[in-house]
């Protein structure tokens, strides 16, 4: 009786331990000409852009973010890789590690030195310690 109680307690506190993981929400990004002081997107753009812009943030939100938590955003120009962007809670939040979970907007931007961003098919793909969460793309009209 007593092995019997022994399992049913071991399994009781093996469901509790897995129903009770938070997971991390994402939400597709956002293309925007710029953010405000919190992050979130201002001024947002439609999926084709006319020629002329020089910078174009991808504003994403977070929910359930932890301090170890790694977000990638990965830019594409056609199939070719451009730029990569990697950061975490601590970093967006000025050094300070967050206590527990957290939401938050991250705006990974992209901009050109050479003056506007070139006509043609952009992606980005966001990826959370490592996996794809969410993908976005737009185009630049010539």
């Amino acid at each position: 009786m007593r092995l019997r109680c022994l399992s049913f307690l071991c399994a009781c506190v093996l469901f509790v331990a897995a129903c009770s993981k938070e997971t991390v929400t994402t939400f597709p990004p956002v293309f925007a000409r710029g953010v405000s002081s919190d992050g979130s997107p201002i001024d947002i753009l439609p999926k084709r852009i006319p020629v002329g812009v020089h910078q174009i943030y991808a504003v994403v939100k977070f929910e359930g973010l932890t301090a170890n938590d790694v977000m990638t955003a990965t830019w594409y120009h056609g199939t070719q890789k451009i730029l990569e962007n990697k950061t975490n809670p601590t970093q967006l939040m000025g050094g300070k590690a967050p206590q527990g979970r957290v939401s938050l907007w991250w705006p990974p931007d992209i901009s050109f030195s050479t003056g506007a961003i070139p006509p043609g098919s952009y992606r980005l793909d966001v990826s959370l310690n490592g996996k794809v969460v969410q993908t976005g793309s737009f185009e630049v009209l010539p």
